[in-house]
C-alpha cells in the first residue's frame, strides 16, 4: 500500500463542513487529484482538478466534469459545463446537452430567484459622482454631474452631441434617461455594460457610442441592438450575437436570451447547442 504522505503528496487542502472534513491532495507523481472525506477514500488519482462549490465537490476529467456531495456520493457525471447557481444549486448541462438545475441531492429543480446584494459606497472616505443622461431629442444629451466630497458638493452641466448624422436611440436600460454612481453602476449579477454607453441610429443601421470617452464601442453596421440588461444581441444579416459575451460578430441563425450562464443557439448550418457567458460552446452530437 502506498503512503501518500511520504513521497506522492504535491498539495493538500482541508476543508470542514458542517458535517464532513473534505481532503483534496495532488500526487506530485501523477499530478492527479485524491478525494478522502472524514478519513475515506472517495477518489484515488483519478481528476485533474477537484474544487469545493458550495455544497458539492466537483473532479474535472479531461473535458468532463462528476459532482460530489458532501458525504462524498456521486450525484452527477461526464457533465460537458456547470455553473455554481448557489451554494445548494449547480447549474449544468449533462452529458446528453441537456440544461437544468440540480440540488445537493443530484434531482433536477426549478431555482429560487437570486436576490442581488446592495451596492457598497464610491470609496472609504465618502467621496462620490453621481451621473445622470437625459436624452432631449435625437441629437441632444444632457449630463448632469453631482460630486459628493468629504467637504463639499457641486454639480457640473454638459451637453453632449452625436458623431456625424447619427441619432441618440436609447440608453442601455432601454430608457431615454440613465443615472448613476460613478464606477459603482451595475445591471446584474452578471458583468455590466457601461452606463455611460448609448445605442445610436444612421441610415437604419445601429451602433453604441461612448458618452464618456466619445468614440464607438460598435460601428453603425449593425440592423438590430437589442438590451438584455448585461448584454447586447447584435443583429446583421439575419444573424445574431451577444456583445460583450460572445463577441461583435453575429454567427447564429437562432440565439435565444441567457437563462442565467447558459444561451441556446443554432448556427446557419442547423448545429445546435449551449453557449456560455464566455462564448464557449457546447454542441449536441
Amino acid at each position: 500500500m502506498r503512503i501518500l504522505s511520504l513521497f506522492t503528496i504535491l498539495f493538500s487542502l482541508n476543508l470542514y463542513s458542517q458535517e464532513s472534513k473534505i481532503d483534496i491532495r495532488q500526487s506530485l507523481d501523477s499530478k492527479k487529484y485524491n478525494l478522502s472525506i472524514d478519513g475515506k477514500s472517495i477518489a484515488i488519482e483519478k481528476y485533474d482538478s477537484l474544487q469545493v462549490e458550495g455544497n458539492f465537490i466537483t473532479g474535472k476529467i479531461g473535458t468532463s466534469w462528476d459532482v460530489y456531495n458532501l458525504t462524498g456520493e456521486m450525484i452527477k457525471s461526464s457533465l460537458k459545463s456547470y455553473y455554481p447557481y448557489s451554494s445548494n444549486t449547480l447549474q449544468i448541462i449533462d452529458s446528453f446537452n441537456k440544461m437544468y438545475f440540480i440540488d445537493k441531492s443530484g434531482r433536477a429543480i426549478i431555482p429560487k430567484k437570486r436576490i442581488q446584494a446592495p451596492l457598497r459606497p464610491n470609496d472609504e472616505l465618502g467621496n462620490s459622482t453621481y451621473v445622470s443622461y437625459t436624452i432631449i431629442n435625437d441629437h441632444h444629451i444632457k449630463e448632469i454631474s453631482k460630486y459628493d466630497k468629504v467637504d463639499t458638493t457641486y454639480s457640473l452641466n454638459f451637453d453632449k452631441i452625436p458623431p456625424q448624422k447619427a441619432i441618440f436611440e436609447k440608453f442601455v436600460n432601454n430608457k431615454k434617461e440613465i443615472s448613476f454612481e460613478r464606477e459603482w453602476y451595475t445591471g446584474d449579477i452578471w458583468d455590466k455594460l457601461d452606463p455611460d454607453f448609448v445605442i445610436l441610429k444612421e441610415d437604419k443601421k445601429y451602433g453604441v457610442w461612448s458618452l464618456l470617452e466619445e468614440k464607438y464601442i460598435l460601428s453603425l453596421e449593425f440592423d438590430k441592438i437589442q438590451n438584455f440588461t448585461s448584454y447586447l444581441s447584435l443583429e446583421k444579416n439575419g444573424l445574431s450575437t451577444f456583445y460583450p459575451n460572445i463577441g461583435t460578430e453575429p454567427k447564429y441563425q437562432k440565439l435565444e436570451p441567457y437563462i442565467e450562464y447558459f444561451a441556446r443557439f443554432e448556427t446557419p448550418n442547423g448545429k445546435k447547442g449551449w453557449v456560455d457567458r464566455k462564448g464557449k460552446e457546447y454542441f449536441e452530437q
